[in-house]
């Protein structure tokens, strides 16, 4: 069963940055936890539900909410 992440405190700068260019950051995290995600609106959209991918996901939007550029770097860095 899938999961819903809301973005409803977030601006679409924060989002744009947690995404990455091309949604670079969004390809990685599918990779790298076997699972696909949408961004819909204000919501993320997981294929599935993960307690560690949703952890990351948290912290990377964190990061963009301080006005941070998430990077790939940024993005392997957490999932380490």
């Amino acid at each position: 069963m899938g999961k819903i992440i809301t973005l409803q405190d977030y601006t679409i700068e924060e989002i744009q940055s947690f995404c990455g260019p091309n949604e670079e950051n969004i390809a990685l995290l599918e990779d790298e936890f076997h699972v696909d995600i949408t961004i819909r609106g204000n919501e993320i959209h997981l294929s599935e539900e993960n307690e560690k991918l949703q952890s990351v996901i948290g912290r990377l939007l964190t990061l963009a909410k301080k006005s941070v550029r998430v990077s790939t770097k940024d993005v392997m860095y957490t999932i380490s």
